[in-house]
């Protein structure tokens, strides 16, 4: 979603699903090739997590844990907020994104009860 509040062109979840799914592997790849001399991966808050020169694991080692990990009470919040914008901008431009809405708002849910049901599991 852009700052004038538009909503973005909707993506259908399989395609989005496919380049995330290969983004990670990609970057393996990409690490071993010579016109490439370094791979980063940074945080939202510009925290480095991985540097192609300084560490040993693959890049899709700490990317896909980077995305599995808890998310914070303040990534919750945002992403609640955002999809209440979302639904609003619907409401007023009628664009046919409710599904669309819905899906994030399924996968938003289901990370989080996947990362409640591993506490609990971990607590035990």
């Amino acid at each position: 979603m852009d700052e004038s509040g538009t909503i973005p062109r909707a993506t259908a979840a399989a395609a989005h699903d496919l380049v995330v799914q290969s983004l990670s592997e990609n970057l393996d790849v990409l690490r071993h090739v010579s016109a490439i001399s370094c791979i980063t991966i940074w945080d939202r808050e510009q925290r480095l997590l991985f540097d192609s020169n300084m560490d040993r694991d693959n890049p899709s080692f700490v990317l896909r844990g980077y995305w599995r990990r808890p998310w914070s009470e303040e990534e919750v919040q945002t992403a609640q907020e955002r999809i209440a914008v979302l639904r609003q901008k619907e409401l007023q431009s009628h664009l046919g994104q409710n599904a669309a809405i819905d899906e994030i708002e399924r996968r938003i849910s289901t990370a989080l009860r996947s990362h409640a049901t591993s506490m609990d599991f971990s607590m035990s």
